[in-house]
């Protein structure tokens, strides 16, 4: 009984930056940050019973909550931002912290961009839209103050 309280007032009232939910059995999760404040997530598909398979992962911060395919095997690297989430379909890309608001893309074939919750950005200065695809090469993202 005692076991049970503890976990749902642990639950109930501890602060957590980054929380799984769905289908999150078998999932590994890291969160990377500097000075406290989370700014990637990681997250590896540790089910190998089944080759390929693939999970609906679900992150909640405290400012947005997304869903986020993690098949096995991959890596899947999800940048957290106020409000929401930058992602690529591409697990191979990366997208690395230049400053404040200011993200370095960096892809070695054509990727689709995804950007879920209330974030507008712009790649190589132009406005982008989520799902829209970004060329092989280096990229500038930047966050757009509204």
């Amino acid at each position: 009984f005692l076991p049970a309280v503890i976990d749902r007032l642990v639950a109930t009232h501890a602060e957590t930056a980054v929380r799984l939910s769905g289908d999150c059995d078998d999932v590994y999760m890291a969160v990377w940050g500097e000075a406290g404040r989370p700014d990637k997530l990681y997250l590896l598909n540790t089910d190998w019973t089944v080759a390929g398979n693939q999970k609906a992962v679900t992150v909640s911060t405290a400012t947005a909550t997304g869903t986020f395919p993690v098949t096995e095997g991959d890596m899947r690297e999800i940048t957290l931002l106020p409000g929401g989430f930058l992602w690529t379909e591409d697990t191979d890309a990366s997208l690395t912290k230049a400053e404040e608001g200011v993200y370095s893309l960096c892809c070695m074939k054509d990727t689709c961009l995804r950007v879920q919750g209330d974030v507008v950005i712009t790649v190589d200065e132009l406005p982008f839209a989520d799902g829209e695809m970004v060329s092989a090469g280096n990229h500038r993202v930047c966050l757009v103050d509204r």
